[in-house]
């Protein structure tokens, strides 16, 4: 995949897109504990920024079925995410919409 237009990028120059010899998840797998990708950064799959993951809602098994995301600063929403639709980087710390 490639980012194009990116304009949110990390501390080395790079969107998390373009970053060389890191492999992306195609969903996020169960987890003992989901919360752990609170605070990680979503983008869109032009690697414009959207908002941070503020939770992770499982089911009953652990599975990870949705994310909250804020979006936006001052007049902030919530968007609910299929976790399906979303790729994992852990190394950045980042999902991206597939």
């Amino acid at each position: 995949m490639q980012a194009r237009g990116s304009r949110d990028q990390s501390r080395n120059g790079r969107t998390p897109l373009d970053h060389p010899g890191v492999e992306v998840q195609e969903t996020l797998e169960r987890d003992e504990e989901p919360q752990r990708y609170a605070g990680y950064r979503l983008f869109d799959p032009l690697g414009q920024k959207i908002g941070k993951v503020e939770r992770v809602f499982a089911s009953g098994r652990g599975d990870p079925q949705y994310i909250r995301v804020k979006v936006g600063w001052m007049r902030s929403k919530t968007l609910f995410i299929p976790t399906d639709r979303v790729a994992l980087d852990e190394t950045l710390q980042t999902l991206t919409l597939l």
